[in-house]
């Protein structure tokens, strides 16, 4: 069976060419020599360089380059309730993704600006005796090549988390 693939909002689709995709007809009966003068230069296996659709407009795509990726920022807060002693810096963030431009660094209450390739991404923290961690929504989830996410760690130092002597 033969398939084909569809690129709709940065995402490929698969469809076998029997049937169509998502009810709309397909004609494949071209091979990739012949041209088909309804498709655009990018479907009709110009590789992934300068393409140009049936409105004259050009665009150009590489997977490796950073204008294909999208932007997390993460940010790490330390509430030190008065007791506790430490700073961003002290915590370990690491990114789990599709290509991040870094995969661990130290925190920092400015943010850190990471791209990231399109797909499903996830932050998580080295742990510090004492301080209870929490994530905001945007430190997990997925991620396209336009989007940016905030993603802001908070770290909290409780002190009923050591045992009383």
């Amino acid at each position: 069976m033969k398939l084909f693939a569809i690129l709709v909002l940065g995402v490929i689709l698969y469809c076998p060419a029997v049937v169509g995709c998502f009810g709309f007809p397909v004609d494949i009966s071209h091979d990739n020599n012949t041209p088909h003068p309804n498709l655009p230069n990018a479907a009709k296996g110009d590789a992934l360089e300068n393409n140009t659709d049936s409105f004259g407009n050009s665009s150009s795509f590489s997977p490796n380059s950073n204008e294909s990726k999208g932007l997390l920022l993460v940010k790490i807060t330390v509430n030190n309730e008065g007791t506790g002693n430490k700073k961003p810096s002290d915590f370990t963030i690491s990114i789990h993704a599709n290509d991040p431009s870094i995969a661990s660094f130290p925190g920092s209450s400015s943010g850190t600006e990471i791209k990231l390739g399109m797909g499903m991404y996830s932050v998580s923290e080295s742990h510090i005796p004492g301080y209870v961690s929490s994530f905001s929504v945007d430190c997990f989830g997925g991620i396209m090549s336009v989007e940016t996410r905030n993603c802001v760690i908070t770290n909290t130092y409780d002190k009923n988390l050591f045992p009383s002597k």
